[in-house]
């Protein structure tokens, strides 16, 4: 297992930092983002399992549940970036659940909406500091 392995290597002091980033902002909807929602949804399958990525609280219950770490502290930031039809492709061929076509796609849809569009993140950090388990969980 990953967690343990992790406890052993981290240096007295140093922490284990998790992050995510969240693509398409759920409090902000373009048409962009519907755009993406109709490539998803044509996919006929079943929604990514676990939990969702904007659910910080969910990913650190997860990390600290096999009582090694601990959370030291947590942040959300909210960002943008404008991006074209090329630069779309690129970043969406990188997701490990998009096909070659589905990329192709969202970058039609890029230039369908005027050739570029404004992509509103989230991203989360979480920060866990190891449990001294040796001495039975001191902090």
């Amino acid at each position: 297992m990953l967690l343990p392995k992790l406890h052993r290597a981290i240096a007295p002091g140093g922490l284990f930092l998790v992050w995510r980033n969240v693509f398409g902002h759920p409090d902000v909807i373009t048409p962009f983002r519907e755009r993406v929602a109709q490539i998803v949804a044509g996919r006929g399958g079943p929604p990514r399992p676990g939990p969702d990525a904007e659910e910080i609280t969910a990913a650190s219950a997860a990390l600290t549940g096999s009582g090694l770490f601990f959370v030291h502290d947590t942040a959300t930031f909210r960002w943008s970036i404008e991006l074209d039809d090329e630069g779309v492709r690129g970043l969406f061929a990188t997701f490990s659940d998009w096909s070659t076509d589905e990329a192709a796609r969202a970058a039609a849809a890029v230039r369908e909406l005027g050739g570029t569009v404004v992509e509103h993140y989230m991203t989360w950090l979480i920060a866990l500091k190891p449990l001294d388990v040796r001495s039975g969980g001191g902090r």
